[in-house]
């Protein structure tokens, strides 16, 4: 004869396996979101759309390129450092130690185009 569960057997067993669960979607989330990251490094980079950004990077982009600086870019006021911060959200700029932002390889085209016009 099978041995009978009582009710609060049961509704431990449920908890428990409904608890596992959770569990593994929780940490799903977490691992997902480093494991997209992490193959992003050996993904080739996506090109990024010119027009895809907003007037103000796209005008600042244009400012900067007159300048015609080499290596990096130090922001000289807020408004300015609000952009790179954007640029970097774009991936246009990467953000180094000493608070200067430096051209990506994406960036580069678009600084070059920019000189270019």
């Amino acid at each position: 004869m099978e041995p009978k569960l009582s009710s609060m057997e049961l509704i431990l067993a449920i908890c428990t396996i409904l608890g596992g669960l959770s569990a593994v979607w929780f940490f799903w989330d977490k691992i997902a979101i480093y494991w997209g990251s992490f193959l992003n490094l050996f993904r080739k980079n996506e090109e990024i759309p010119l027009l895809s950004l907003p007037d103000d990077e796209f005008m600042f982009i244009d400012k900067i390129s007159k300048i015609n600086f080499k290596g990096s870019y130090q922001p000289t006021s807020e408004i300015e450092l609000q952009l790179c911060n954007s640029l970097v959200n774009y991936g246009v700029f990467l953000r180094q130690s000493d608070s200067s932002y430096k051209p990506t390889k994406e960036g580069k085209k678009f600084f070059n185009s920019a000189t270019n016009t």
